[in-house]
């Protein structure tokens, strides 16, 4: 492996660590709400500052995992096609 491929895997597991430090959090409310069994979304908080009644939205967590780990394989996969398309565009300006 490369040091790009390592540098592109490497942003890649940081996102995913900075997302679990910091994930989506909703409520739901009560029976004794305005709006029982509604999921509302709280936003994005740190996890050692969590809001109040709130419970991480663990399926849009994994969701979000999964769409870095996609695009980063992508990207990580496709890196050198992605560099020659890119001199050869670059190439066909210049002439």
């Amino acid at each position: 492996m490369d040091d790009t491929k390592r540098k592109i895997i490497g942003v890649a597991v940081f996102l995913i660590v900075a997302m679990g430090l910091v994930p989506p959090w909703t409520v739901t409310g009560g029976p004794g709400s305005s709006y029982p069994g509604i999921v509302f979304s709280l936003g994005y908080h740190p996890i050692f500052f969590a809001p109040f009644m709130g419970s991480v939205d663990i399926v849009r967590l994994l969701l979000q995992w999964i769409l870095v780990a996609i695009v980063a394989s992508a990207v990580a996969y496709f890196w050198s096609s992605l560099i020659v398309a890119y001199q050869k565009i670059i190439t066909k300006r210049m002439k």
